[in-house]
Order: structure tokens, then sequence, then C-alpha cells
């Protein structure tokens, strides 16, 4: 009976909380990896480095730090005491963009235009932001008094919502009436 080998491996999500460090991961999407196309044999996760936890859902496991480091351990599936020395798997979690910062310029023309931009000032690209009245682009033009917010969602991670704008569009004065006096 041959002795498997083990190869390292990573996974990285988005937290399961925008703004949070903790994701839930499914550790058997890195069996593949760990097992380097090995036949007849399964794998084993550990929480620590000398392989003596099990971890006892590896399709639903939630990390404890950030990064974490779990452990791996291929085992022959004719002779399952027969296994690899562990390797690390690191779990890392994806920061969240911070919250698009929302201005809000109340035009005379029955209008508000909202823009979103980031800490440095910049326009935030469009294709990157949800916004809570289900508009496109950015800026937007709003003819409503219903308060607006964003989310950001930068490589398939979301921020939490900006503080909500509330626009105030002002009609256009009418053109004022000379008389003679």
């Amino acid at each position: 009976i041959q002795i498997p080998n083990a190869q390292t491996a990573s996974q990285t999500k988005c937290p399961t909380t925008a703004g949070g460090n903790t994701a839930v991961f499914n550790l058997r999407e890195s069996d593949a990896t760990v097992k380097n196309g090995q036949t007849g044999v399964h794998v084993k996760w550990f929480s620590d480095a000398a392989g003596t936890v099990e971890i006892a859902n590896p399709n639903s496991y939630t990390n404890t730090t950030n990064p974490q480091t779990v452990y791996a351990r291929v085992c022959n599936d004719l002779s399952p005491t027969v296994c690899s020395g562990v390797q690390p798997v690191t779990l890392t979690v994806r920061s969240s963009p911070p919250a698009p910062i929302l201005t809000v310029v109340n035009n005379c023309n029955g209008t508000s235009t909202i823009t979103a931009k980031n800490a440095n000032e910049e326009l935030i690209s469009a294709s990157e932001l949800t916004w809570s009245n289900n508009a496109s682009g950015n800026p937007i033009n709003v003819t409503t008094t219903a308060s607006v917010s964003a989310i950001r969602t930068v490589n398939t991670c979301h921020s939490v919502s900006s503080v909500a704008v509330t626009p105030a569009p002002k009609n256009t004065p009418a053109e004022p009436v000379l008389s003679k006096v």
C-alpha cells in the first residue's frame, strides 16, 4: 500500500457580513488540489498542525482568524490509517471595499444629481455601484425627495451601505413680471 502525498492549497472568500473578517469556507473545494491527481484516496481536515483535531464539518467551516491556516491529510481509501503528513491550507477573507461617499446637488430644474466617490474623492465606476433606488450610472439624477444610498462591490465583495442622502430638487423660479407704477 502506497503512502499518499498531500499538496498545499488556499482559499479566498468575501466576508459573510460586509466589513467583517469571517467567511464560511467549503474546505472540500480544495480536495482536488490537496490530492494532486491521486485516486483511491480521501482528504481529512484538521484545525491543528499536529493533525489531531479533526474538523467536524469541512463543507461549512467558519474561520476564527484572518488569515487562518487549517491542515489537510490525504489517506488511502483501502487502508484509512495510511496517510500523508499534514499540509497547510490558508484561508483568507478579503477586505470589503469602503462604503461610497455620496454628495447631492439640488438643481433648479426639478432634479438632484447624486454622485458616489471614494475617500480620495475619485468617481467610483458605475459598474461597482448598487443604488437603493435601482438607478444605474454615476452620477445619477433623481426627481423625488426619497433618500438614496449605495453599496459598492469590488471582486464580488460588498461594502456596507453608504450614508443616505436626501435630495431636495428645486423648481425653476417663474420669470418675474414687470409692471409700471
